[in-house]
């Protein structure tokens, strides 16, 4: 008996249908079960960004919302089919894209090729046309551009990076310095969870608090990558997105990026990692080892921890920016509490000129006093030896 897709997003996800979305995404998995167990979160993270998906579309638009899990996996399908074709081309391959109860009235393609993006590669996405809204929390929320295929939107919100200006390749990196333990203990940097890879490592600041996200779904990344098992580490974009994935290296340089702010032998950064899983019920796969295919200890350097900022982004080519600026900020952090910003107000040039004129006057002043308390006593001593009276200013010894 065929499964019935069309059911609408608010009628729940069976496991039958879970499967189902699976299939569609990364392929068919001869562990099926083992696969919906691992990806229980991203099904919660399914049901809330298909149900905030009615609010994207205005009422005034006259279109209809998609509502069903099988004409979700259309545009899955579409997605996966076509790569390489612009988003406006795209929207011309499915005239037939109607409302299931009442036909007059079109399906906002828009709005659902930006949630098919969303939930295929948990990626922030949004239409050009400025009325559809994401609900969902998103720092960095770019748009797919009308002429820009699926992989050109891709490469472009997950670039690779450039090496910065000549004069700081070869600056030294501590990599201790970009633990989760050493991040809060002396930089009071707060780590935020996401469900974005597009906001993974984003580094934000205010005037009384600093917060880091990062993605916690490692066992999406762990089934993209089992996806892409009998494919090479350099498979190209689109060849990788045909397949429901991000590049494998992408997927794997992520993985060790949560690696480097949580240590295995780290304790007290797992330790931290260890209470935000119990206490935010996020992914339990975030405490054991990871299980890449690709680009994972192939060499006896991958186990090295980056020694230079060239090595830095030579080993996170995709994160090496954002992993930078971080790095960056250890070096020099910027102070948010009342004694940090007192003490940062000090090291002004401003500040420091006054200081400098206040110390040198101060040591004058001294000065002068030193020397007039010298001569007095020079003077002293010498009316004591002539103990002459009659000299104006001294006096008779007894």
């Amino acid at each position: 008996m065929e499964l019935d897709l069309n059911i609408p997003f608010s009628k729940g996800l069976s496991d039958p249908i879970r499967a189902s979305i699976a299939t569609a995404i990364w392929g068919e998995d001869e562990k099926s079960d083992e696969r919906l167990e691992r990806l229980m979160l991203f099904f919660e993270y399914y049901r809330r960004e298909t149900m905030t998906v009615s609010l994207s579309v205005p009422k005034s638009s006259g279109l209809a919302p998609i509502q069903t899990h099988g004409e979700l996996i259309k545009f899955i399908s579409l997605l996966k089919a076509n790569p390489q074709t612009a988003r406006q081309q795209l929207k011309t391959l499915l005239p037939n894209a109607t409302d299931k109860k009442n036909s007059s009235i079109s399906i906002d393609i828009d709005a659902a090729l930006d949630l098919s993006v969303r939930l295929m590669f948990m990626t922030a996405c949004r239409s050009p046309n400025a009325y559809n809204i994401v609900a969902t929390i998103q720092i960095f929320r770019p748009k797919w551009k009308e002429q820009e295929s699926l992989g050109e939107f891709v490469e472009r919100v997950f670039p690779l990076c450039e090496l910065p200006e000549q004069g700081s390749r070869n600056v030294t990196i501590r990599a201790h310095k970009l633990t989760a333990h050493y991040l809060k203990q002396y930089l009071n940097i707060q780590i935020q969870w996401t469900d974005h890879l597009s906001d993974h490592l984003l580094f934000q600041k205010g005037d009384t608090w600093k917060s880091l996200y990062v993605f916690c779904h490692p066992s999406v990344l762990e089934v993209a990558s089992k996806a892409l098992a009998e494919y090479d580490v350099d498979t190209p974009t689109n060849t990788a997105l045909s397949l429901g994935c991000l590049r494998p290296d992408l997927l794997s340089e992520t993985l060790r990026t949560l690696n480097l702010l949580f240590p295995q032998l780290d304790q007290k950064s797992r330790f931290l990692l260890q209470q935000d899983v119990s206490s935010k019920g996020l992914d339990p796969r975030l405490l054991v080892p990871f299980q890449p295919y690709h680009g994972y200890h192939e060499t006896p350097r991958d186990v090295l921890l980056p020694e230079t900022v060239r090595d830095l982004y030579e080993r996170f080519p995709h994160w090496g920016d954002r992993l930078y600026l971080l790095w960056k900020e250890a070096e020099d952090p910027t102070p948010i509490t009342a004694m940090g910003k007192w003490s940062e107000s000090k090291k002004s040039p401003r500040f420091m000129y006054w200081a400098g004129v206040i110390a040198v006057s101060i040591a004058i002043f001294f000065g002068i006093v030193a020397t007039v308390l010298g001569a007095l006593q020079v003077w002293i001593s010498y009316c004591s030896w002539t103990n002459d009276p009659t000299i104006s200013g001294c006096w008779k010894r007894p």
